[in-house]
């Protein structure tokens, strides 16, 4: 098979990316999460493809799209020419998408064997001449195939982006509930510009619907990408049922130095102005150009006495009635803190086997909203009956983050009206069928009675 078209030698760009107004017959869909204007490149390899005109990036996603669908694919053509393909990955167990970039295809010499023959990889993250080449995924490429998926109608993404309480991260209905499918790949080429935002964190594939959603351009990828996204905000996939997530055993594997290798020289290929040195030089480690010259020091008994002295002072002094955070692993959380989690979670003292959203609520460079959005996933997540989900009312979400459990009553032994501002309490006793029918008949009893005592009524 031929290799892809090649677009394009790419031209700076010099306008701002803005998402073209929709036709009239699309401006009926008002969106909720996305802000109508796509954002500024900011990292180094984010910023390099900016300089690729937009609808150069949209024939380059077409062009991929083309070569993933076709009924016979020869993956080493993905090796050939310096396209800079873009496309999302689904995170597992999660209704987010990743950006992966710089596809390439496996080979080996005759009679050496190799660990990433025959492998699909690709590039993600951020990289540069400081930080290296970015990071790189192997991947089984047997399991890249265009597959049927249950998909929801635009309809009925819309009326869940409508409900109180939905966020981006908010599934839109259950794979079981959903009955049309469609042809979707796990890579969802995209052009680069709609995701500028996303090279080094994941994003909520709600988000990225949206921005196509209004886009005015009509071609494969787009619809493709489109439905990809819609998949990807469904729950409660079957065994049997196709998904769109790639293996997660394969996305957290560690790669091997021959991933690694390949990686650095298809990120130099296509980023050449990213990892090039200054011009006629050679990095050397650094050394001094003179060995130093022995020095002798003469102290007196009274001068080694007093650095003995001070150097002893220094070790005892310790920093008197500060509460100070200390690590914990990979958070930092006070003692105060600690032991009010312990006990709400009835675990032993000194124990750190704290929940893992907890931890979540202390890692570095978080807003607010990152924190909601921590509290929002794992409520979702943690559910027992699928008829039974837990409203997500922004007071329930603040409490859980603020970790304000008591409504501020710092009493010793705070009132129970006080507690949770009113929401329903977080534990209650689980009760079978049959203990749920006795309390019932026992209830209708004492309401048709005549007479009741004391000790019928507890």
């Amino acid at each position: 098979m031929s290799q892809p078209p090649t677009a394009p030698t790419p031209q700076p760009a010099t306008t701002a990316i803005v998402v073209a107004t929709p036709p009239a017959a699309a401006q009926a869909y008002a969106p909720t999460f996305f802000q109508g204007q796509l954002p500024a490149a900011t990292g180094e390899v984010a910023k390099t493809i900016q300089n690729t005109p937009p609808d150069q990036q949209r024939t380059t996603a077409n062009n991929l799209f083309a070569f993933l669908t076709a009924p016979d694919i020869d993956w080493r053509d993905l090796n050939e020419g310096t396209d800079v393909f873009t496309a999302l990955i689904a995170v597992p167990n999660s209704h987010q998408v990743r950006i992966v970039f710089g596809l390439g295809f496996g080979t080996q010499q005759i009679g050496i064997p190799s660990p990433i023959a025959k492998k699909l990889l690709l590039l993600h993250g951020e990289g540069d001449q400081t930080i290296g080449p970015p990071g790189v995924y192997v991947i089984d490429h047997q399991i890249v195939k265009n597959t049927k998926m249950r998909c929801p109608t635009d309809a009925t993404v819309t009326t869940a982006f409508q409900k109180q309480g939905h966020t981006p991260n908010t599934a839109v209905a259950k794979a079981a509930d959903t009955t049309t499918t469609t042809d979707i790949v796990q890579l969802a080429p995209i052009p680069a510009y709609f995701v500028y935002d996303a090279w080094n964190h994941d994003i909520p594939a709600a988000e990225v619907f949206e921005r196509l959603q209004l886009c005015s351009h009509t071609a494969p990828w787009l619809e493709h990408a489109k439905n990809f996204t819609k998949t990807c905000m469904l729950k409660s996939f079957r065994a049997a049922d196709s998904q769109p997530f790639l293996p997660s055993q394969q996305l957290d594997a560690l790669p091997t130095p021959a991933a690694r290798k390949w990686a650095a020289a298809c990120f130099a290929k296509l980023f050449p102005n990213l990892t090039q040195t200054v011009q006629g030089t050679t990095p050397q480690p650094p050394h001094p150009q003179h060995p130093p010259q022995q020095q002798n020091l003469n102290l007196s008994l009274d001068q080694i006495q007093q650095l003995l002295h001070l150097a002893n002072q220094t070790r005892q002094q310790e920093p008197a009635h500060e509460e100070e955070k200390k690590e914990d692993g990979q958070f930092r959380v006070s003692a105060l803190e600690k032991e009010t989690m312990r006990t709400m979670c009835g675990l032993p003292p000194h124990s750190n086997d704290f929940p893992e959203w907890f931890r979540a609520l202390f890692a570095e460079h978080q807003d607010k909203k990152d924190k909601l959005r921590v509290v929002a996933t794992r409520l979702q997540e943690s559910y027992i009956f699928d008829d039974a989900e837990v409203p997500l009312y922004s007071t329930l979400l603040k409490t859980i983050a603020d970790r304000d459990w008591t409504a501020s009553d710092l009493g010793t032994r705070p009132a129970y009206d006080n507690a949770a501002k009113g929401l329903s309490p977080f534990a209650m006793l689980e009760l079978s069928v049959d203990d749920v029918a006795a309390l019932t008949a026992a209830d209708e009893d004492i309401s048709k009675a005549t007479a009741v005592t004391v000790a019928e009524q507890k």
